[in-house]
């Protein structure tokens, strides 16, 4: 990944760049809302959590934001690491 996907206003323009620095760009826009993010480094994967009514969710910023639920990102995991 080149270095322009770290620079944040290169981020902004290009509205693409490295999963971490969009992971921060999320929080604190999510902050000015109300909603708390929890950053979750699953190396070398990353990811955002909130909680909605009692229950986890995950946004993969890998995959333009799609947002996990518990059963999704524990699927995920098993098929990643292949647990039996």
């Amino acid at each position: 990944e080149s270095i322009s996907g770290l620079l944040l206003h290169r981020v902004l323009g290009a509205r693409k760049g490295a999963p971490v620095v969009l992971s921060l760009i999320y929080a604190f826009l999510a902050a000015q809302i109300g909603l708390t993010l929890e950053f979750v480094d699953l190396k070398p994967k990353c990811m955002l959590k909130f909680v909605v009514d009692g229950s986890s969710y995950y946004i993969d910023l890998a995959r333009n934001g799609a947002i996990m639920s518990c059963e999704d990102l524990l699927e995920s995991l098993h098929e990643r690491f292949h647990f039996d």
